[in-house]
């Protein structure tokens, strides 16, 4: 199921890319323009709560309760504890200036088991993501961006899935590709990349230019995508492959 993505350093499966937004940003993605605001920018947004994220870019997190700090003196058989830390967040600026762009994505672990289509209601109700793009091709999608990343040699450049964690659990490292679980209904593949000042406009946004993507990639109305999306299971198709290419081709049937 899904295709490969090559990431450079690992591979994924992956069934399709989707891009919510409003219609004329969505127009200009099409054409090939992915506008990439600053991490900072997600962290302080009021536009929207999906898109707003205090939490983005911490660097270390650890919950409350998981680590206490103790001493013994030397030989006195003694030891003193005290309270255990509230939650410890360590944050930084260093990831303030990388570049953002964000897409909700499927995998095959995000499939139910009665193989039903849904998104979130916090994504269809969101008046910022009245429509979305859909990538038909999403392995050529990302050789197109590659190809276009290798042209003007970033300082930084990485893409993948971003993985969600549970805030009381969780203890270590977050940094660009980790987020708590409160967004996971976003299914967010994320490309972050970092360039010089002067490749970036007066927001300190960073357009990022693949080319004319109309051959691969679809807009339809947000309202709509649960009737408009089937998951069908192969293995009740497998002894009849013409009916394979028809439940296929209704399945993306847009």
């Amino acid at each position: 199921m899904g295709n490969k993505i090559d990431l450079k350093d690992e591979e994924i499966v992956v069934s399709t890319f989707l891009k919510f937004s409003k219609i004329e940003y969505l127009e200009d993605f099409r054409r090939g323009k992915l506008y990439m605001n600053n991490l900072n920018y997600f962290k302080t947004c009021e536009k929207s709560e999906e898109i707003k994220d205090e939490d983005e870019g911490i660097k270390i997190f650890f919950p409350k309760g998981k680590f206490e700090i103790s001493f013994t003196p030397y030989n006195s058989g003694k030891v003193f504890k005290t309270t255990p830390i509230s939650d410890g967040v360590i944050r930084t600026n260093e990831y303030n200036d990388i570049n953002i762009f964000c897409m909700y994505t499927i995998y095959e672990k995000h499939l139910s088991n009665d193989f039903k289509f849904t998104i979130s209601e916090k994504i269809k109700k969101d008046k910022n993501y009245d429509h979305y793009l859909f990538i038909t091709k999403p392995a050529e999608f990302i050789k197109r961006i590659n190809c276009s990343i290798e042209k003007i040699s970033p300082t930084y450049f990485h893409q993948r899935p971003v993985e969600y964690v549970n805030k009381k659990e969780h203890y270590g490292e977050m940094g660009l590709f980790k987020k708590f679980d409160n967004y996971e209904h976003q299914n967010e593949f994320r490309i972050a990349i970092q360039v010089p000042k002067e490749m970036k406009d007066e927001n300190n946004a960073f357009r990022l230019d693949i080319g004319d993507i109309s051959d691969i990639s679809i807009i339809r109305k947000t309202e709509n995508i649960e009737k408009e999306w089937t998951i069908t299971p192969l293995k009740c198709l497998d002894s009849d492959n013409s009916n394979v290419d028809k439940q296929t081709k209704n399945a993306n049937k847009i």
